[in-house]
Order: C-alpha cells, then structure tokens, then sequence
C-alpha cells in the first residue's frame, strides 16, 4: 500500500472526474486521505465549495477519514 501524499505523475486538472476517481479509490485503498492530496488533485480554485462538500460526503460514507484542513481554513 502506498503512503506518499503525491500522486506519481501530478495531476491533470482538467480531469475533474478522473481525479476525483483516484482520491477516491486511494481512500478506500488506504482508508484515509489528508486535505493536501485532495487539494493536489482538485486544487479549491478549479472546485466548488459544493464540489468540495460532495466529494467530503461520499467519502465519509465509504467510512474514508479526511486528516488535515483545507489550506483556506489554516
């Protein structure tokens, strides 16, 4: 299981749904994700907070836990 916070290639912005695809698979991989890897991979100024929000809950419904806070909310 991998434990690096990068992505091994960065990520391609323009793939919403694609990176959102990975988070989520490397959560449930891992059972974690931190804020960092999620702003990695769908920076705040290319998501919206509703974007955001739902990405949040359907990870907490795979029982995924989110460490960290937002880089806006330090």
């Amino acid at each position: 299981m991998e434990t690096d916070d990068n992505f091994e290639d960065p990520p391609d912005i323009s793939d919403f749904h694609g990176n959102k695809r990975e988070l989520i698979k490397r959560g449930l991989e891992r059972g974690k994700l931190s804020w960092k890897e999620i702003e990695a991979a769908l920076p705040p100024e290319h998501t919206s907070a509703t974007e955001r929000e739902v990405l949040l809950f359907t990870l907490k419904s795979l029982r995924v836990k989110v460490s960290g806070k937002p880089a806006h909310e330090k």
